[in-house]
């Protein structure tokens, strides 16, 4: 008999026998606390596999919308949060203060002050297009005609994306941390692995892993792609 070396999909940990329960059909990992149910096997494979079954599926998250008609999927998620009315109160503070500022300045012939805050304008009018898009746009995933495209709108944003959905093999979230001053900020991404492996980004800078799952469990139940572990996956 063949002996088959068990380990936990998330976090990669070695499972011991008295981590998995037959009775339940269930293992818990003892390094990250994962609980999976495991995978009945046919007893005609020769080479038993230790597979745990899909991560559990991901309710539609707030702000998003589902169409799915068997022939097209749509899914569109609105940008909108309250932490923009902050953005908001902020940009219009920064914008109030560099008109009081070029005012002063023009109005006194001292045009290098106001030259001296250019950049500092060219900031604060960034700063308005993002609270614009944040109330404004939102993100409209489509797979259609065998075509994935991602569009972000109705104001223009990067990001947007197509791609031939039949070369997918696999989708996953990937987990992005930031350091700052006010400690770890975390962001989540959206990739697919083609058939050659190669790796691209789908949607970047979700607001949470659930989001990122969300459109990889949405995506792959559409294009009938059967959910594999990935190296580097966010852990859900």
């Amino acid at each position: 008999m063949e002996l088959i070396e068990l380990e936990c999909r998330n976090c990669g940990g070695a499972l011991s026998a008295s981590d998995v329960s037959m009775e339940l059909s269930m293992v818990r990992c003892p390094n990250c606390q994962s609980i999976y149910a495991l995978k009945a096997e046919s007893k005609k494979s020769d080479s038993p596999s230790n597979d745990l079954l899909k991560k559990p599926t991901i309710d539609t998250p707030k702000g998003f919308v589902v169409s799915d008609s068997g022939r097209e999927l749509e899914i569109t998620q609105r940008w909108y949060t309250p932490l923009f009315f902050g953005l908001l109160f902020f940009a219009l503070f920064w914008n109030g203060f560099l008109v009081v500022w070029h005012f002063i300045a023009l109005g006194t012939g001292a045009w290098f002050m106001s030259l001296f805050a250019g950049l500092h304008t060219l900031v604060g009018m960034g700063l308005i297009y993002v609270v614009a898009c944040g109330f404004l746009n939102s993100t409209v995933v489509r797979v259609s005609g065998g075509v994935l495209t991602v569009r972000h709108g109705p104001l223009p944003w990067f990001g947007n994306l197509e791609l031939d959905a039949s070369s997918l093999k696999q989708l996953y979230a990937k987990e992005k941390v930031t350091q700052g001053k006010n400690g770890p900020s975390y962001h989540y991404s959206l990739f697919g692995v083609d058939h050659s492996g190669t790796r691209r980004a789908v949607l970047k800078r979700l607001q949470s892993v659930e989001q990122a799952v969300f459109f990889e469990q949405r995506i792959e139940h559409f294009l009938n792609i059967e959910d594999q572990p990935v190296r580097g996956e966010a852990p859900l």
